[in-house]
């Protein structure tokens, strides 16, 4: 589980860096104007909306899988150490 984790919070990292380098800005009339379109800054900010729910399911991940580390170190083992002994 943790090792799926770090997998989604590297995915949505990258995922992010790609969403903010997408253009939101389209050229106008004269040659050096830019005008920031707002249908492209949503389409932004929806790949950055589902980068952090990738990266938040990731990181519940690695905070699932380490607490569950840790309750296998600290579980009594199933075996019974004397077999012949019945237990009550």
């Amino acid at each position: 589980m943790k090792t799926m984790g770090i997998i989604l919070v590297t995915v949505a990292i990258l995922y992010g860096l790609i969403a903010f380098n997408l253009e939101v800005a389209v050229s106008g009339s004269s040659v050096f104007e830019r005008i920031n379109n707002s249908g492209l800054m949503d389409a932004r900010r929806n790949h950055l909306s589902v980068a952090e729910a990738i990266g938040l399911a990731g990181v519940i991940l690695i905070g699932i899988g380490a607490v569950l580390e840790k309750l296998e170190t600290f579980r009594p083992s199933k075996q019974d150490p004397n077999p012949e002994k019945p237990i009550n």
